[in-house]
């Protein structure tokens, strides 16, 4: 009796957890990169009653992309092979922060 309500139990935990085979993928293509961080920023009075974010925050972007364009660390590239248009493109590699360290 006891080897059959084991053997029962066994395939209810079965249904209600199938054991799976691990899949390890094998990658395409790996890639060693640097990674650097750039900060920049403005120094505001303590005092000052109302700050301008709709300025401040394009603002600072120009100066994070006109150092990275000084560091050389934005590519660019011409894509010519419609007739009709040429298109200009300026790339640069990215890593966006995890949501709670991004404030």
């Amino acid at each position: 009796m006891k080897n059959r309500i084991a053997k029962l139990l066994r395939a209810l935990a079965d249904k209600l957890s199938p054991e799976k085979p691990t899949v390890y993928l094998t990658p395409i293509k790996t890639d060693s990169v640097e990674f650097k961080r750039f900060c920049v920023g403005h120094a505001l009075p303590k005092g000052q009653p109302y700050l301008n974010f709709d300025y401040l925050r394009p603002n600072l972007a120009r100066l994070i992309g006109e150092h990275l364009l000084k560091e050389k660390m934005i590519y660019f590239s011409i894509d010519d092979k419609s007739r009709d248009t040429n298109i200009i493109r300026a790339e640069v590699f990215a890593a966006r922060p995890l949501e709670e360290d991004f404030q």
